[in-house]
């Protein structure tokens, strides 16, 4: 990001620097195939994917393309990752996320990037409910993307292959059961 800040100033040198991070993130975002799940669970999800977003947004911004880096099919999916490992009380905790009391959200980048609504919408309901919302909330939310309620929509059955992670659901309201099981590899 911040060979992209001066790359209007030094072309040259930047697009050198902006070669080399942009050569490296595909490594990273493959590691969302085939279900957009991280190994590591939701806290290193979150924080790996606070800094992709802004990066990706920043190249769209400064370059016009993300050279395709957006459109990886794990990438595209993992949005809804917190979503899937959260029930109404609290969210799977896997490799060494901790335990929490509340469900994890999403990102609104993930909604207006794949012009997803009904994530929006489930974005934007959590951090109504959570009453938090942070800078990146705010600069990726839409208005127009919250407006309908699409969660019937969205599957109660969810299984995440790559770490064979299960939920079921009976909705998605706060008074729904809901039941999670993680049987891939524990030790990531």
């Amino acid at each position: 990001m911040a060979a992209l800040s001066m790359y209007e100033e030094d072309p040259n040198e930047m697009s050198e620097i902006i070669a080399l991070a942009i050569n490296a993130l595909p490594k990273y975002i493959q590691s969302f195939d085939p279900d957009g799940q991280s190994d590591e669970g939701l806290m290193y999800w979150g924080y790996g994917l606070m800094y992709t977003t802004i990066a990706m947004e920043s190249m769209q911004r400064v370059l016009g393309t993300s050279f395709g880096l957006d459109q990886f099919t794990g990438f595209k999916k993992t949005g809804w990752f917190p979503a899937f490992v959260s029930g109404p009380v609290s969210s799977l905790n896997i490799g060494d996320d901790p335990i929490k009391n509340g469900k994890s959200r999403s990102f609104f980048w993930f909604a207006k990037n794949n012009n997803d609504t009904a994530l929006a919408k489930m974005q934007y309901d959590l951090c109504k409910e959570s009453n938090e919302m942070n800078w990146m909330d705010m600069l990726y939310y839409n208005p127009k993307m919250v407006r309908s309620n699409l969660k019937n929509n969205i599957p109660l059955e969810n299984h995440i292959h790559g770490i064979e992670l299960m939920s079921l659901r009976s909705g998605w309201d706060n008074n729904a059961s809901f039941i999670s099981l993680h049987g891939g590899y524990n030790n990531a």
